[in-house]
């Protein structure tokens, strides 16, 4: 994967999940990724310590969650190159052409063992963060990744998800350390199959390469759905929203993911 593309990878990632602090200290960039990927590499990320304080709002706070809520959440399956996970909403159909990352290669990425990302049917509620899968074109540069951000403790900062992601996008904007340069384009509502998104989407430039970003989110449950998208200029948002399909019924579910 291309050296460009994957401090991208890196950057929204940090970037995406200390945005839920809402302006709390965050660490530098460089205690973040301990050593930049030659080409064909990926960064290897450290462990990111969390914010001490929490900022004074006089919103009120998000609902504690049901009991249905609580139950087990797992990583996502993949059926003939359908991928499903109740967490997001709907279903991704990869691109003809498109290589799905290896657990070992999400592992590389963050900088962890392939046991600490989780398995297959592994009940991961209490993870803090649970990164579940990638998927991308060593032709074009482009990727999807789909994480999840465990938002029980950050319930205490009564941010709305429209908050998060407008902190999100300032901090893309002025506080990336990466070498990448991120305009901001501007926030929409997406529709992922039968799901609501919030979309934010950025030009970035990064070592004379020109591409579009966009970070999709969206709460389901105790998680905030994360869906990073990076596309080379060519190819527009509607050509990735197309990939997600709406969610299987229980009828159909052997259908669309086995």
């Amino acid at each position: 994967m291309k050296k460009t593309v994957a401090l991208m990878m890196a950057a929204i990632m940090l970037m995406a999940f200390a945005g839920c602090t809402g302006g709390a200290d965050k660490p530098n960039a460089q205690d973040l990724i301990s050593t930049l990927p030659a080409e064909g590499g990926k960064p290897v990320v450290t462990d990111t310590p969390a914010p001490t304080e929490a900022p004074v709002s006089t919103e009120e706070p998000t609902a504690e969650p049901t009991a249905e809520a609580k139950s087990a959440v797992m990583r996502g399956t993949w059926e003939d190159g359908v991928f499903y996970n109740d967490l997001i909403g709907c279903c991704f159909t990869m691109p003809e052409g498109w290589e799905q990352g290896t657990d070992e290669e999400i592992a590389e990425f963050l900088g962890v063992s392939v046991d600490e990302i989780g398995a297959a049917g592994e009940d991961l509620s209490d993870y803090e963060s649970v990164d579940d899968m990638l998927v991308y074109n060593l032709d074009t540069g482009s990727f999807v990744m789909i994480s999840y951000k465990n938002m029980r403790k950050f319930r205490a900062l009564k941010m709305t998800n429209e908050e998060i992601m407008e902190e999100i996008a300032r901090q893309m904007v002025e506080e990336n350390d990466y070498g990448i340069t991120y305009t901001y384009v501007g926030t929409t509502l997406q529709k992922l199959g039968d799901a609501d998104y919030i979309c934010a989407e950025f030009d970035t430039e990064a070592e004379g390469e020109k591409m579009k970003q966009y970070i999709l989110m969206s709460q389901s449950f105790d998680y905030v759905a994360y869906i990073t998208i990076a596309a080379v200029e060519s190819e527009t948002l509607d050509y990735f929203v197309s990939m997600f399909t709406p969610a299987p019924t229980q009828a159909a579910m052997a259908d669309c993911c086995g």
